[in-house]
C-alpha cells in the first residue's frame, strides 16, 4: 500500500510536515495508488473554480484566461497583436483598409467638386504640397492631367503653379475650410470624372492626403481663398498646337 505523507495544520495554526493521509483522506481524494499513479476523483474537464483539470475522452479541457508564453500559430484571433503598415495605413486586422493611391469621384457633379484633405490649412506656415487630378472628360475627348504645387505660408499659399497635359479645369481654387486645406472647381462639362491625389511635398512616401471628393457648390464658410487656374500651364498636343502663337523675343528671334 502507498503512503501519501501532506503538511497539516493543527487547531492552533502549528504546521505538522510529514503526516500521513488516512484511509479514509486517501479515498476521499485519490484512487488507484497500487498501480503507481494518481488519479483524482473530483478532476474535471470543465472550466470550473478551484478543481483539478483533467481531460476528456478525446484529450481536450476547457479553461478562462491561461497566462503563459505560448509559441505556435492561434486557431482564431479578432486582432493583430501588433498593428502593420500596409501601403501607408495602419492594419490590425479588426477591420478592411483602403489602400490605394487615388480617390476616386462620381461622375457629373453639376454643381461643382470639392476635394477634401487632411492637410492643416489653419496654421499660419504649413506643408508643402502636390495635387494631382487624372480622370475621365467625356465629350473633351482628352482625359485629364493635371500636376499643382503650392506651400503654405504666412497665411496663404505661395510658389504655387501646374500644367496640364491634356483637358485642362477652369475655376480650380482653393480655402481653408473647416481648418482644413480643399480645392473646388464649377462643373467642367457633361459626365466628367476625377482621379485625385494630394500629398506632402516632404520626406517619405507619398501617402493620398485625399478624405473626400463630393458633389456640392462652393462652401461659404471658407478663408485664404487662393485661384489656380490661371497658374496651370497647358502643354502642346495634336487637339491645341494649331492655336498656339508663340511670341519670340530676344536675339535672333524672328
Amino acid at each position: 500500500m502507498t503512503t501519501v505523507f501532506t503538511r497539516q495544520t493543527t487547531a492552533t495554526g502549528a504546521s505538522n510536515q510529514n503526516q500521513p493521509l488516512s484511509n479514509a483522506q486517501l479515498d476521499q481524494n485519490f484512487i488507484d495508488l497500487n498501480n503507481n499513479k494518481i488519479e483524482v476523483t473530483d478532476a474535471t474537464s470543465a472550466n470550473t473554480p478551484l478543481k483539478v483539470v483533467s481531460r476528456d475522452a478525446s484529450g481536450n479541457f476547457n479553461a478562462g484566461t491561461i497566462t503563459a508564453a505560448l509559441s505556435g500559430n492561434a486557431t482564431s484571433a479578432s486582432t493583430l497583436q501588433t498593428a502593420r503598415t500596409i501601403n501607408g495605413v495602419s492594419f490590425n486586422g479588426s477591420a478592411n483598409i483602403e489602400t490605394t493611391e487615388w480617390i476616386h469621384s462620381d461622375r457629373d457633379f453639376p454643381n461643382g467638386t470639392l476635394v477634401v484633405t487632411s492637410i492643416d490649412y489653419s496654421v499660419t506656415n504649413g506643408d508643402p504640397w502636390v495635387l494631382e487630378i487624372r480622370g475621365n472628360a467625356y465629350g473633351s475627348l482628352v482625359p485629364f492631367d493635371i500636376q499643382y504645387q503650392g506651400y503654405i505660408y504666412s497665411d496663404t499659399v505661395i510658389n504655387h503653379g501646374g500644367y496640364s497635359n491634356g483637358t485642362s479645369i477652369t475655376g480650380l481654387v482653393l480655402f481653408n475650410y473647416t481648418g482644413k486645406l480643399c480645392f473646388w472647381w464649377p462643373n467642367q462639362s457633361y459626365w466628367h470624372g476625377y482621379n485625385i491625389r494630394v500629398y506632402r511635398a516632404q520626406a517619405g512616401r507619398a501617402i493620398n492626403l485625399v478624405t473626400g471628393i463630393t458633389h456640392e457648390v462652393k462652401p461659404v464658410s471658407i478663408t485664404k481663398e487662393v485661384a489656380l487656374s490661371a497658374n496651370i500651364r497647358q502643354s502642346l498636343h495634336s487637339s491645341n498646337f494649331n492655336s498656339y502663337a508663340p511670341t519670340l523675343a530676344g536675339t535672333g528671334a524672328s
